[in-house]
């Protein structure tokens, strides 16, 4: 017995039909009003900002407007919209980018269009984001004791630099510098740091270490 499957073409014609365009349905999960709504055009800036740090900021010269940024920026672009994706996410970002069949560029890494560049982010990013509520419970667990509702900055900053996904001295220096607003040549590490609450508690840490807003 020889069993063979037909497929219906018009059927899969009118079952793409239905669901509409794919592109709108991204634009509309992304955030209210679709591709009208400010979350979509708040995305399209920091997509084309992206560009042009690929290139350099301050390059004279001529653009090349290629509208395709590589894996890092990618991640740039989900941290610029409050998607803050640890060293293992990235790594399983970067993996599907290189098992897909996405264009290459001329040192052969995959570069990201704009409407793949949303199609990831509705997809990997948190549903909820970053609760108060876990900052909470993460500090308190490097604090070790129940009693006490912060910690030390230095005790803090160290702990970065050993534990987890670690930091270097050189990244938490550029993203405090980043973060207070201030140009990395300007200040040495010690003046950032000093910059910080002497006792970090959960709301220091998500606005002073996260740079998220209250």
């Amino acid at each position: 017995v020889v069993t063979v499957w037909r497929l219906s073409v018009n059927a899969l014609e009118s079952s793409i039909i239905l669901g509409g365009d794919p592109n709108q349905a991204f634009a509309n999960v992304l955030g209210e009003g679709g591709q009208e709504g400010e979350t979509f055009k708040e995305f399209k800036d920091f997509y084309y900002l992206c560009q042009l740090k690929q290139q350099g900021i301050d390059t004279r010269e001529a653009r090349k407007i290629t509208n395709l940024i590589p894996p890092e920026q990618v991640v740039n672009l989900f941290r610029a919209m409050g998607y803050f994706p640890t060293e293992s996410e990235i790594c399983n970002l970067k993996q599907e980018l290189a098992s897909e069949a996405y264009p290459t560029g001329p040192d052969g890494i995959p570069q990201v269009c704009f409407k793949d560049a949303v199609r990831l982010y509705v997809n990997h990013r948190s549903v909820f984001g970053l609760k108060r509520g876990e900052i909470e419970e993460a500090l308190q667990k490097l604090i070790h004791d129940d009693e006490e509702k912060a910690i030390k900055r230095e005790d803090l900053l160290n702990i970065m630099k050993v534990y987890g996904e670690v930091m270097t001295p050189d990244e938490i220096t550029t993203c405090l510098a980043a973060l207070q607003g201030v140009r990395q040549k300007d200040v040495n590490s010690s003046q950032l740091i000093e910059a910080l609450p002497a006792m970090m508690d959960a709301d220091d840490v998500a606005t002073e270490l996260l740079g998220l807003v209250k």
